[in-house]
């Protein structure tokens, strides 16, 4: 119960961290990947995605040092799946809007989607050169297409 609590707590945190960020381009791997997991570390178990080694999680913190200079040092951790499901509801903005003095975008409206992840990933290769003036710094990569290859999530064993 405990480890559901810890998983249900990194998710959502997770999920807040990068919420406002999510509008409604935003490619799955954004939404999936929020714990830097590249796509070929996934695998689709049932109906849910989820990555094919155990990853270390923190569940108990010790904190070191005075108010000022806090800090925590974890002291107890466990082996967890991170998964998310194959299907699922967001809030998203679908609408923002300029405010404030440094003119930030803020949403103004917000929707509930469904999103489902794709069941395949596109793996591309590019050969970059660059081209510019050394002497005036102005410095331009571009890129020019080698392969394009698709490869679809496999399945956990």
């Amino acid at each position: 119960m405990k480890s559901a609590i810890v998983l249900a707590a990194m998710l959502l945190s997770t999920s807040l961290f990068a919420h406002h960020r999510t509008k409604l381009k935003t490619s799955y791997t954004t939404v999936l990947l929020a714990y830097n997991i590249p796509m070929n570390q996934v695998c689709i178990d049932g109906d849910e995605m989820r990555t094919k080694d155990l990853r270390k999680v923190c569940t108990e913190y010790r904190r070191i040092g005075n108010r000022d200079r806090d800090r925590r040092e974890c002291v107890k951790h466990e082996y967890k799946y991170f998964s998310k499901p194959l299907q699922f509801e967001k809030k998203v903005c679908v609408k923002t809007r300029r405010r404030g003095r440094d003119r930030d975008d803020v949403c103004v409206k917000w929707e509930m989607r469904t999103i489902n992840l794709p069941l395949e990933y596109t793996k591309t290769v590019t050969k970059h050169r660059w081209e510019g003036s050394r002497r005036d710094g102005d410095w331009s990569m571009f890129g020019k297409l080698i392969s394009k290859e698709v490869f679809p999530v496999p399945y956990c064993n």
